[in-house]
C-alpha cells in the first residue's frame, strides 16, 4: 500500500473491514443457526417388552413405549419420528380423515416454559380453540398445549414441550405431538396421555 494514494488506501482499508465485519457477523448467524437446529433421530432401536414396544434414542437420552398395534413411520429428513394408529387415514402432512398421529422432535436450544407459551400464543389467533397447561412428564415440568381449528379443517392437535437444561450437555426441548380430527380427539387424547406416562429422558 506504500505506493497508493492517501484516498485509495482509505477505500482499500474500509473495504477490508467490511469483509472482516461481515466474516464475524455470517460465523455468528452460523453458530446461531447450529444451537438451534433439531436431533437427528434416525438411530433408534425398538425392543419387545413385557409392557409393548419399546423404543430408545440413546444420543438425545430418551425412551418411551409406542400404543399397542401402532406403526412407526420417519420422514426424509430424519428429525421427527411419526407413530400412526391403526386406523390412521391422513389427508397430508397435518391434517387426519380418521385415527391419530403423534410425532416427537427435539431442538437444540435454550429455552424456558415462559417462553415457549409467548411463541404458542403468538401463532394460535387463528383457533376455534386453545388452551395451556402445565403438566408433569417424567418428574420434568412441561407445557401442554390443546388446539382445535375450525370445523372445515377438522384437526384437533396437542403439543406438549419438556425443556432440558443441563450444565453438562446441550440444552434441549423435548416435544411430543398429537393430530387427530375432531371426532376422535377423546380417544387420541386418552392414547396420547398414556403414551407420555412411558417417557423417560436422561
Amino acid at each position: 500500500m506504500r505506493n497508493m494514494s492517501k484516498k485509495t488506501k482509505i477505500i482499500v482499508l474500509i473495504a477490508i473491514l467490511l469483509i472482516l465485519a461481515g466474516g464475524i457477523f455470517l460465523w455468528n448467524e452460523r453458530r446461531e443457526k447450529q444451537g438451534m437446529g433439531f436431533a437427528n433421530l434416525e438411530n433408534y432401536t425398538v425392543k419387545e417388552t413385557s409392557e409393548g414396544k419399546l423404543v430408545e434414542i440413546k444420543d438425545i437420552g430418551l425412551s418411551f413405549n409406542i400404543p399397542e398395534g401402532w406403526r412407526i413411520g420417519i420422514p426424509d429428513y430424519g428429525t421427527q419420528i411419526f407413530f400412526y394408529s391403526p386406523d390412521e387415514k391422513e389427508k397430508n402432512r397435518f391434517l387426519i380423515n380418521e385415527g391419530c398421529k403423534i410425532d416427537i422432535e427435539v431442538e437444540q436450544r435454550k429455552v424456558d416454559i415462559n417462553k415457549i407459551e409467548e411463541e404458542i400464543d403468538s401463532y394460535t389467533l387463528g383457533y376455534l380453540s386453545a388452551n395451556n397447561e402445565i403438566i408433569t412428564v417424567d418428574n420434568r415440568q412441561a407445557l401442554k398445549s390443546s388446539e382445535e381449528l375450525s370445523e372445515s379443517l377438522n384437526l384437533y392437535h396437542v403439543m406438549v414441550f419438556v425443556p432440558y437444561n443441563n450444565l453438562f450437555c446441550e440444552d434441549k426441548i423435548y416435544s411430543f405431538g398429537l393430530f387427530s380430527n375432531l371426532k376422535d380427539k377423546e380417544r387420541c387424547s386418552q392414547e396420547f396421555d398414556k403414551f407420555l406416562e412411558t417417557i423417560s429422558i436422561k
